[in-house]
Protein backbone atom coordinates (compact mmCIF):
# COMPACT_ATOMS: atom_id res chain seq x y z
CA UNK A 1 0.00 0.00 0.00
CA UNK A 2 2.86 2.13 0.68
CA UNK A 3 4.82 1.83 -2.31
CA UNK A 4 0.83 2.73 -4.36
CA UNK A 5 0.67 5.63 -2.32
CA UNK A 6 4.42 7.32 -2.97
CA UNK A 7 3.71 6.63 -6.87
CA UNK A 8 0.55 7.74 -7.52
CA UNK A 9 1.79 10.60 -5.01
CA UNK A 10 4.64 11.02 -7.69
CA UNK A 11 2.13 10.96 -10.13
CA UNK A 12 -0.62 13.16 -8.57
CA UNK A 13 2.38 16.03 -8.09
CA UNK A 14 3.33 15.92 -11.60
CA UNK A 15 -0.34 16.28 -12.59
CA UNK A 16 -0.72 19.34 -10.04
CA UNK A 17 2.35 20.66 -11.92
CA UNK A 18 0.97 20.69 -14.76
CA UNK A 19 -2.45 21.71 -13.81
CA UNK A 20 -0.65 24.99 -12.18
CA UNK A 21 1.08 26.10 -15.02
CA UNK A 22 -2.20 25.67 -17.49
CA UNK A 23 -4.64 27.13 -15.02
CA UNK A 24 -1.51 30.13 -14.62
CA UNK A 25 -1.83 30.64 -18.29
CA UNK A 26 -5.70 31.46 -17.95
CA UNK A 27 -5.56 32.56 -14.58
CA UNK A 28 -3.23 35.76 -14.73
CA UNK A 29 -4.52 37.34 -17.94
CA UNK A 30 -8.13 37.26 -16.19
CA UNK A 31 -6.86 38.96 -13.46
CA UNK A 32 -4.84 41.56 -15.26
CA UNK A 33 -8.21 42.34 -17.39
CA UNK A 34 -10.05 42.50 -14.51
CA UNK A 35 -7.64 44.34 -11.72
CA UNK A 36 -5.54 46.57 -14.67
CA UNK A 37 -1.86 46.37 -14.80
CA UNK A 38 -1.11 48.77 -11.20
CA UNK A 39 -2.94 46.39 -9.17
CA UNK A 40 -1.77 43.19 -10.24
CA UNK A 41 1.58 44.23 -10.24
CA UNK A 42 0.83 45.60 -6.16
CA UNK A 43 -0.78 42.38 -5.66
CA UNK A 44 2.46 40.85 -6.58
CA UNK A 45 4.64 42.79 -4.61
CA UNK A 46 2.70 42.47 -1.72
CA UNK A 47 3.13 38.50 -2.27
CA UNK A 48 7.31 38.88 -2.83
CA UNK A 49 7.42 40.63 0.46
CA UNK A 50 5.20 38.59 2.65
CA UNK A 51 7.09 35.51 1.17
CA UNK A 52 9.78 36.25 3.22
CA UNK A 53 7.78 35.80 6.44
CA UNK A 54 6.76 32.79 5.28
CA UNK A 55 10.32 31.08 5.45
CA UNK A 56 9.61 31.49 9.48
CA UNK A 57 8.72 27.88 9.75
CA UNK A 58 12.62 27.35 9.36
CA UNK A 59 12.08 24.23 7.29
CA UNK A 60 10.44 22.76 10.49
CA UNK A 61 7.96 20.91 8.27
CA UNK A 62 10.79 18.46 7.07
CA UNK A 63 12.06 18.04 10.39
CA UNK A 64 9.07 16.74 12.14
CA UNK A 65 8.66 14.32 8.89
CA UNK A 66 11.83 12.95 9.86
CA UNK A 67 11.83 12.88 13.20
CA UNK A 68 8.28 11.44 13.54
CA UNK A 69 9.51 8.69 10.80
CA UNK A 70 12.17 7.80 12.84
CA UNK A 71 10.59 7.29 15.81
CA UNK A 72 8.09 4.94 14.01
CA UNK A 73 10.26 2.88 12.78
CA UNK A 74 11.81 2.35 16.34
CA UNK A 75 8.06 1.72 17.55
CA UNK A 76 7.87 4.32 19.92
CA UNK A 77 4.47 5.52 20.25
CA UNK A 78 5.27 8.10 22.71
CA UNK A 79 8.56 9.59 21.19
CA UNK A 80 6.25 10.25 18.55
CA UNK A 81 3.90 12.01 20.13
CA UNK A 82 6.84 14.41 21.69
CA UNK A 83 8.16 15.23 18.14
CA UNK A 84 5.02 16.55 17.55
CA UNK A 85 4.33 17.70 20.79
CA UNK A 86 7.45 20.08 21.05
CA UNK A 87 6.89 21.29 17.19
CA UNK A 88 3.50 22.37 17.66
CA UNK A 89 5.13 24.46 20.96
CA UNK A 90 7.27 25.75 18.44
CA UNK A 91 5.14 26.70 15.89
CA UNK A 92 2.56 28.91 18.46
CA UNK A 93 5.87 30.74 19.03
CA UNK A 94 7.07 31.28 15.65
CA UNK A 95 3.31 32.51 14.82
CA UNK A 96 3.33 34.85 17.31
CA UNK A 97 6.71 36.03 16.56
CA UNK A 98 5.75 36.36 12.39
CA UNK A 99 2.67 38.33 13.72
CA UNK A 100 4.53 40.55 15.76
CA UNK A 101 7.37 41.30 13.43
CA UNK A 102 5.07 41.29 10.00
CA UNK A 103 2.64 44.04 12.47
CA UNK A 104 5.38 46.48 12.73
CA UNK A 105 6.04 45.92 9.13
CA UNK A 106 3.30 47.23 7.72
CA UNK A 107 3.01 49.91 9.78
CA UNK A 108 6.64 51.08 7.83
CA UNK A 109 5.40 50.08 4.55
CA UNK A 110 4.90 53.72 3.54
CA UNK A 111 8.47 54.30 4.43
CA UNK A 112 9.91 51.39 2.03
CA UNK A 113 7.57 52.16 -0.48
CA UNK A 114 6.37 55.79 0.29
CA UNK A 115 8.63 56.87 -3.37
CA UNK A 116 7.19 54.53 -5.63
CA UNK A 117 3.28 54.38 -4.99
CA UNK A 118 0.39 56.69 -4.74
CA UNK A 119 -1.34 57.10 -1.34
CA UNK A 120 -3.87 54.97 -2.31
CA UNK A 121 -1.87 51.61 -3.40
CA UNK A 122 -0.12 52.40 -0.14
CA UNK A 123 -3.69 51.93 2.02
CA UNK A 124 -4.38 49.43 -0.26
CA UNK A 125 -0.99 47.70 0.46
CA UNK A 126 -1.19 47.34 4.21
CA UNK A 127 -4.40 45.72 3.59
CA UNK A 128 -2.87 42.84 1.58
CA UNK A 129 -0.56 42.22 3.37
CA UNK A 130 -2.51 42.14 6.73
CA UNK A 131 -4.20 39.92 5.26
CA UNK A 132 -1.61 37.66 3.73
CA UNK A 133 0.40 37.50 7.51
CA UNK A 134 -3.07 36.01 8.49
CA UNK A 135 -2.50 33.44 5.83
CA UNK A 136 0.42 32.43 6.38
CA UNK A 137 -0.23 32.39 10.06
CA UNK A 138 -3.16 29.74 9.00
CA UNK A 139 -0.32 28.01 7.33
CA UNK A 140 2.21 27.61 9.60
CA UNK A 141 -0.03 26.60 12.29
CA UNK A 142 -1.81 23.65 9.86
CA UNK A 143 1.68 22.87 8.92
CA UNK A 144 2.42 19.87 11.54
CA UNK A 145 -0.96 18.38 9.94
CA UNK A 146 0.88 18.29 7.12
CA UNK A 147 3.71 16.94 8.43
CA UNK A 148 1.66 13.90 9.78
CA UNK A 149 -0.03 13.04 6.67
CA UNK A 150 3.37 12.78 4.69
CA UNK A 151 4.67 11.39 7.53
CA UNK A 152 2.40 8.68 7.30
CA UNK A 153 2.73 8.25 3.31
CA UNK A 154 -0.90 9.67 2.62
CA UNK A 155 -0.32 11.22 -0.08
CA UNK A 156 -3.26 10.32 -2.09
CA UNK A 157 -5.25 12.67 0.34
CA UNK A 158 -2.64 15.04 0.06
CA UNK A 159 -1.99 15.95 -3.73
CA UNK A 160 -6.13 15.77 -4.04
CA UNK A 161 -6.63 18.25 -2.11
CA UNK A 162 -3.87 20.30 -4.04
CA UNK A 163 -5.62 19.64 -6.95
CA UNK A 164 -8.77 20.94 -5.29
CA UNK A 165 -7.30 23.96 -4.31
CA UNK A 166 -6.13 24.99 -7.56
CA UNK A 167 -8.68 24.42 -9.87
CA UNK A 168 -11.48 25.62 -7.84
CA UNK A 169 -9.56 28.57 -6.02
CA UNK A 170 -8.90 30.30 -9.43
CA UNK A 171 -12.28 30.07 -10.18
CA UNK A 172 -13.86 31.55 -6.97
CA UNK A 173 -11.73 34.70 -7.12
CA UNK A 174 -12.30 34.82 -11.11
CA UNK A 175 -15.95 34.84 -10.09
CA UNK A 176 -15.68 37.81 -7.08
CA UNK A 177 -13.34 39.75 -9.86
CA UNK A 178 -16.31 39.70 -11.64
CA UNK A 179 -18.41 41.74 -9.21
CA UNK A 180 -15.50 44.11 -7.21
CA UNK A 181 -12.55 44.25 -9.21
CA UNK A 182 -9.96 44.67 -6.15
CA UNK A 183 -6.75 43.02 -5.37
CA UNK A 184 -7.56 42.70 -1.66
CA UNK A 185 -10.54 40.29 -2.55
CA UNK A 186 -7.99 37.90 -4.25
CA UNK A 187 -6.39 37.41 -0.78
CA UNK A 188 -9.55 36.93 0.92
CA UNK A 189 -10.48 34.34 -0.88
CA UNK A 190 -7.34 32.89 -1.26
CA UNK A 191 -7.23 32.77 2.65
CA UNK A 192 -10.59 31.62 3.35
CA UNK A 193 -9.62 28.53 0.94
CA UNK A 194 -6.26 27.81 2.96
CA UNK A 195 -8.28 27.90 5.70
CA UNK A 196 -10.72 25.53 4.44
CA UNK A 197 -7.59 23.11 3.47
CA UNK A 198 -5.95 23.41 7.10
CA UNK A 199 -9.35 22.59 8.79
CA UNK A 200 -9.79 19.52 6.46
CA UNK A 201 -6.13 18.63 7.29
CA UNK A 202 -7.14 18.57 11.24
CA UNK A 203 -9.80 16.43 10.93
CA UNK A 204 -8.52 13.88 8.74
CA UNK A 205 -5.82 13.60 11.54
CA UNK A 206 -8.07 13.55 13.95
CA UNK A 207 -10.31 10.66 12.26
CA UNK A 208 -8.21 9.18 9.99
CA UNK A 209 -4.74 8.61 11.45
CA UNK A 210 -4.44 6.94 14.45
CA UNK A 211 -1.60 9.47 16.23
CA UNK A 212 -2.19 11.99 19.05
CA UNK A 213 0.37 15.40 19.58
CA UNK A 214 0.92 15.08 23.02
CA UNK A 215 3.69 16.93 24.59
CA UNK A 216 5.64 14.04 27.34
CA UNK A 217 9.00 15.66 28.54
CA UNK A 218 11.68 18.07 27.56
CA UNK A 219 14.46 16.09 25.10
CA UNK A 220 17.16 17.98 24.71
CA UNK A 221 19.40 15.43 22.28
CA UNK A 222 15.87 15.99 20.35
CA UNK A 223 15.10 19.71 20.26
CA UNK A 224 18.88 20.04 19.26
CA UNK A 225 18.90 17.41 16.35
CA UNK A 226 15.83 19.50 15.16
CA UNK A 227 16.56 22.60 15.18
CA UNK A 228 20.01 21.39 13.64
CA UNK A 229 18.25 19.59 10.79
CA UNK A 230 15.61 22.58 10.23
CA UNK A 231 18.52 24.59 10.15
CA UNK A 232 19.97 23.57 7.36
CA UNK A 233 16.62 23.83 4.91
CA UNK A 234 16.64 27.11 6.62
CA UNK A 235 19.18 28.06 4.65
CA UNK A 236 18.54 27.14 1.67
CA UNK A 237 15.58 28.50 1.82
CA UNK A 238 16.95 32.12 2.52
CA UNK A 239 19.42 31.78 -0.35
CA UNK A 240 15.98 31.03 -2.68
CA UNK A 241 14.20 33.93 -1.15
CA UNK A 242 16.49 36.45 -2.36
CA UNK A 243 17.48 34.89 -5.55
CA UNK A 244 14.02 34.79 -6.91
CA UNK A 245 11.93 37.06 -4.77
CA UNK A 246 14.20 40.12 -4.30
CA UNK A 247 14.21 41.47 -7.48
CA UNK A 248 9.97 42.45 -7.56
CA UNK A 249 10.40 44.29 -4.57
CA UNK A 250 13.47 45.77 -5.57
CA UNK A 251 11.34 47.02 -8.73
CA UNK A 252 8.56 47.97 -6.28
CA UNK A 253 10.72 50.47 -4.86
CA UNK A 254 12.29 52.21 -7.45
CA UNK A 255 10.11 51.54 -10.19
CA UNK A 256 6.28 50.62 -9.03
CA UNK A 257 3.45 47.99 -9.38
CA UNK A 258 3.44 48.54 -13.05
CA UNK A 259 6.80 47.32 -13.92
CA UNK A 260 6.67 44.33 -11.32
CA UNK A 261 3.55 43.12 -13.04
CA UNK A 262 5.28 43.35 -16.31
CA UNK A 263 8.13 41.44 -14.43
CA UNK A 264 5.84 38.71 -12.69
CA UNK A 265 4.25 37.57 -15.48
CA UNK A 266 7.95 36.53 -16.86
CA UNK A 267 8.92 35.10 -13.50
CA UNK A 268 5.76 32.61 -12.85
CA UNK A 269 6.67 30.99 -16.53
CA UNK A 270 10.11 29.84 -15.24
CA UNK A 271 9.18 29.17 -11.87
CA UNK A 272 6.17 26.59 -13.64
CA UNK A 273 9.65 23.99 -14.53
CA UNK A 274 11.61 24.75 -10.93
CA UNK A 275 9.43 22.63 -9.03
CA UNK A 276 9.70 19.08 -11.66
CA UNK A 277 13.13 18.32 -9.93
CA UNK A 278 11.94 18.50 -6.37
CA UNK A 279 8.47 16.79 -6.50
CA UNK A 280 9.89 13.09 -5.55
CA UNK A 281 12.06 13.91 -2.53
CA UNK A 282 9.18 15.03 -0.41
CA UNK A 283 7.12 11.40 -1.54
CA UNK A 284 10.38 9.69 -0.12
CA UNK A 285 11.71 11.16 2.70
CA UNK A 286 9.34 9.35 5.07
CA UNK A 287 10.50 6.07 3.84
CA UNK A 288 13.96 6.95 3.29
CA UNK A 289 14.12 7.97 7.19
CA UNK A 290 12.19 4.89 8.11
CA UNK A 291 14.50 2.46 6.18
CA UNK A 292 17.58 4.36 7.88
CA UNK A 293 16.62 3.91 11.24
CA UNK A 294 15.46 0.52 10.65
CA UNK A 295 18.56 -1.04 9.07
CA UNK A 296 21.36 1.57 9.90
CA UNK A 297 22.92 1.02 6.64
CA UNK A 298 22.47 3.86 3.79
CA UNK A 299 23.78 1.17 1.49
CA UNK A 300 20.21 -0.45 0.99
CA UNK A 301 18.13 2.25 -0.03
CA UNK A 302 18.56 1.62 -3.89
CA UNK A 303 17.68 -1.87 -3.45
CA UNK A 304 15.28 -1.87 -0.68
CA UNK A 305 13.67 1.67 -1.78
CA UNK A 306 13.98 2.77 -5.58
CA UNK A 307 14.58 -0.14 -7.48
CA UNK A 308 11.66 -1.92 -5.43
CA UNK A 309 9.54 1.33 -6.52
CA UNK A 310 10.60 0.44 -9.76
CA UNK A 311 9.46 -2.76 -10.09
CA UNK A 312 6.16 -2.85 -8.11
CA UNK A 313 3.15 -2.66 -9.75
Amino acid sequence: MNINQRKVGVILSYITLGLNALIGMIYVPLMIKYLGQQEYGLYQLMGSLISYFAIMDFGLSSTVVRFYSKYDAEKDKKGKENVLGIARRIYYVITIIMLFLGMIFSIKLDVLFGSSLSIHELQEAKKIFIMLLVNIAITLLSNIYTSIITANENFIFLKLLSIFQITIQPAAIIAVLLFTPRAFLIVVVQTLFNLLAALIKYFYCRFGIDDKIKYHYYDKNLIKGMLSFSMSIFIVSIVDQVFWKSNQIILGITAGTAIVAVYSIAAQIYMNYMPLSTVIQSVFLPSITRIAAQKGNDRILSPELFIGFQKTP
